[in-house]
């Protein structure tokens, strides 16, 4: 893997990381509990899936196993968290095929 696919999965984790820990202090903030529900919900649906596509994706382009990444599996990926994987892939830049990442995620 080249240094500049590198940095950019690694830019993205940190912000995904970033964005985390800053919902999580803003739910502090707040009182009302429909606001820190709606940030509380936003961090665990839609930012930590997107964490957890984009560690995959960035180890598939390592060059690791699922099985190394996941050992344990709690919440099993569906075919549109394939998908997804697929497209962060692309949008990196790496040519890779759809039946690849669905190979990988059963490895």
């Amino acid at each position: 893997m080249d240094t500049l696919l590198r940095s950019k999965f690694l830019v993205n984790i940190k912000s995904l990381t970033s964005e985390s820990k800053y919902i999580r202090q803003e739910e502090k903030k707040h009182q009302t509990d429909w606001k820190r529900d709606s940030l509380r919900n936003h961090r665990v649906c839609d930012v930590r899936k997107e964490s957890r596509i984009t560690n995959l994706a960035y180890a598939f382009a390592l060059g690791k196993t699922y099985k190394q990444v996941e050992a344990t599996v709690i919440h099993p990926l569906t075919p549109e968290d394939a998908h997804l994987i697929f497209l962060k892939l692309k949008r990196k830049g790496l040519t890779v095929d759809k039946e690849d990442v669905k190979i990988w995620l059963r490895s």
